[in-house]
């Protein structure tokens, strides 16, 4: 493929682009050269300039290659550069696309045959060589076996075998691919029916038990065979597999060649877009730049900067002599509306000169009766409103002196008053403030005494109930020793008992002792100390049993009466609760009206301070008055500098003001010594606050 472009403009030039491609799978390339040849009036030895001079050829160098191609794309409209810089770049695009689009094919190519030729080729072959091996097992087998049954049944395994490798056999004749390949697989095939021709002959020699026989054929014949085939198979696996290699490394050929050419193609579209760039920033971005800055300054009222452009022959140019056109109809459009606004301003600047030096005079009946011209007939106006409205604000201001001037001496002396009334009112709350403070010093201190009660009240009745306990304890031991008591009456009665068990047994010894006659006379004696012994026991215990019942008696009765007492004492330990919790209610009673006095004597001391403070005030706006009256009389004499002609209603400049005495300012009661109250700090506070 090629493509040639001549362009001409003031200068004629010669662009020559040409591009070919080459081989059929991937072995392609392509070729660009470009020429660009310039003559001025058919003279090739010097360079085109912008007013078609010429320079010296031996001194054109780069500066002059860029000023002849300036002046080339000067003379071509913005739409033309455009659509001519668009086609190039789409241009090499689509080349661009149309080569990825062939490396892609081509890679698919070999990605393709690897995976539908070579590897299904490698996987047959690897299983035709499994089959073969596991046949001359089954074969070894067949010939060593030692029944029948075991033969028959190897037999029919061999048989199976056979049929798979033939069929890896036939699957494998789709995959052959050239004609090498195709030797290969006939020679495999031929050598193969050889095999199975002798495989026959030891199988049926085998079948009939003839061992040695189907040895010999397996050794003489059957052996090489099988060598062969190996040999066959491997060769057919080393050739897939050296056409699997070559069709990768064909791939990583396309892969490289791809990368080298789409580099390329990048960085040529990338030049042409610099070019574009560059083209578009010096024909479009820099000439709208310098009208945009030349309409801004025009935009601010700069009517004198020049408008660049103005000598192109393109859109900015047409655009720039056109904004050229504008501003000159402009300048002069305001050069007129500049002499009419400057003699209306000038009868204007009269007109309100005259009237403003009325004004300074004094004078108020200045009114403008000219009229102004339309922009400023409104300033006319204002000014005569202005005037009008200022002699009557001035009226106003005289009468409103006059009754300030009278209404401060009636407020300087209902202050005077109301000064009096106030210094007596501080007196009293000072004294109600002293009583106030005795009255919650005493409160404070009954809440002392009732609080000092109450600890003394809970501190009886902690001790009534510690006395609770303790008879609580001599109770419990008291019964314990009435029960010691009644166990020891148990001892003694069961003493009694067996005293007199003890007796009886001592006169049945006497009585037997008398029949014994004089061999039992010594027993006698023994029985008779021993009776007097019981009898003496008995006696002991009848005594002993007396006494206890008698401290039985005396224990029982102290156990009610420690009973008795622990229900005294726990009446009065209630009592005493009763009487504790009075007192605390009593004590807190006594603290809250000690905190609410001190909260009216803080409220008392606040209003102390609140009515210092109006005394205070009364004494300022007294003395407010009396200025104010002042100001009044002198607002009146200013006034009376102004002639207010029809406005005037009389001049106040003699008007009197009656001089009031000056009270001194109430006297500060001495601060009481109460924490919330200050005295008279109305020297200090600011009274506007209140």
């Amino acid at each position: 493929m090629s493509y040639t472009r001549e362009g001409k403009s003031d200068c004629t030039g010669l662009v020559v682009w040409s591009m070919g491609f080459y081989g059929p799978r991937g072995l392609w390339g392509i070729g660009a050269s470009s020429r660009l040849a310039y003559s001025c009036g058919g003279k090739a030895s010097g360079l085109c300039s912008r007013a078609h001079g010429t320079r010296d050829g031996a001194t054109a160098g780069r500066g002059g290659k860029t000023d002849i191609a300036m002046v080339l794309l000067g003379s071509l409209k913005i739409r033309t550069v455009t659509l001519v810089t668009t086609l190039l770049i789409g241009a090499l695009a689509l080349v661009s696309g149309a080569m990825a689009l062939r490396f892609i094919d081509g890679l698919g190519e070999s990605l393709s045959y690897s995976s539908d030729n070579t590897v299904p080729s490698l996987s047959v072959l690897s299983e035709v060589a499994q089959h073969q091996a596991q046949a001359r097992i089954l074969i070894s087998q067949h010939i060593l076996a030692d029944t029948r049954s075991e033969t028959r049944r190897i037999d029919e395994e061999l048989a199976t075998t056979l049929k798979e490798t033939d069929a890896r056999i036939s699957s494998y004749k789709k995959l052959v691919s050239d004609a090498e390949e195709e030797k290969l697989f006939n020679q495999f095939t031929a050598t193969w029916g050889e095999w199975k021709n002798e495989v026959k002959a030891v199988r049926s020699a085998s079948m009939g038990l003839r061992t040695e026989e189907a040895t010999g054929i397996y050794n003489r014949d059957l052996k090489p065979l099988g060598y062969r085939l190996d040999s066959l198979v491997k060769e057919e696996f080393a050739y897939n597999v050296e056409i699997g290699n070559a069709a990768g490394e064909e791939g990583k050929a396309t892969v490289a060649s791809s990368f080298n050419w789409i580099v390329g193609l990048l960085v040529l579209i990338g030049a042409a877009c610099a070019l574009v760039l560059l083209v578009m920033t010096n024909r479009v971005v820099r000439p709208l730049a310098g009208l945009t800055r030349a309409m801004e300054d025009m935009a601010r009222g700069d009517l004198e900067r020049a408008v660049p452009g103005r000598e192109g022959r393109d859109e900015i140019g047409a655009i720039a002599r056109a904004l050229e056109a504008i501003k000159e109809a402009v300048a002069e459009r305001a050069r007129k509306r500049a002499e009419e606004a400057a003699a209306s301003q000038r009868v204007v600047v009269e007109e309100l000169a005259g009237g403003l030096e009325a004004l300074k005079g004094g004078k108020l009946d200045c009114a403008i009766t000219t009229r102004f011209p339309q922009a400023y007939e409104r300033l006319r106006v204002d000014f005569n409103e202005t005037v009008t409205s200022l002699a009557s604000v001035l009226s106003d201001v005289a009468g409103a002196a006059d009754n300030v001037n009278n209404g401060a001496g009636e407020i300087a002396s209902a202050a005077d008053d109301l000064a009096g009334r106030t210094t007596a009112q501080a007196a009293a709350l000072e004294q109600s403030a002293a009583a106030v403070r005795e009255l919650r010093e005493s409160v404070s201190d009954t809440a002392r005494v009732a609080q000092d009660a109450r600890d003394n009240a809970q501190a009886t009745e902690r001790e009534a109930e510690d006395g609770s306990q303790i008879m609580v304890r001599a109770t419990t031991a008291m019964e314990a020793i009435s029960k010691s008591s009644q166990r020891m009456a148990e001892i003694v009665t069961l003493i009694d008992g067996i005293a007199f068990q003890t007796n009886l047994l001592a006169l049945n010894a006497g009585v037997e002792a008398a029949r014994a006659g004089e061999a039992g006379k010594g027993f006698a004696v023994v029985a008779t100390e021993v009776r007097a012994l019981a009898e003496r026991s008995a006696e002991a215990a009848r005594e002993i049993s007396g006494i206890i019942q008698t401290s039985g008696g005396e224990v029982h009765n102290g156990v009610e009466m420690l009973g008795q007492t622990r229900e005294a004492l726990s009446k009065i330990v209630a009592r005493t609760g009763e009487l504790a919790n009075m007192i605390g209610r009593i004590a807190e009673t006594a603290n809250e009206q000690a905190n609410a006095i001190g909260q009216v004597d803080q409220v008392v001391g606040q209003m102390d301070t609140t009515t210092q403070q109006n005394a205070a005030l009364v004494e300022e706006s007294t003395a407010a008055s009396r200025g104010l009256a002042q100001e009044a009389q002198r607002m009146g004499q200013l006034v009376g500098r102004f002639d207010l002609g029809a406005h005037a209603r009389g001049s106040m400049g003699g008007a009197n003001v009656q001089r009031l005495p000056v009270r001194s300012p109430a006297r500060a009661p001495s601060p009481a010594p109460a924490p919330m109250t200050q005295g008279n700090l109305a020297v200090q506070d600011d009274w506007a606050e209140f």
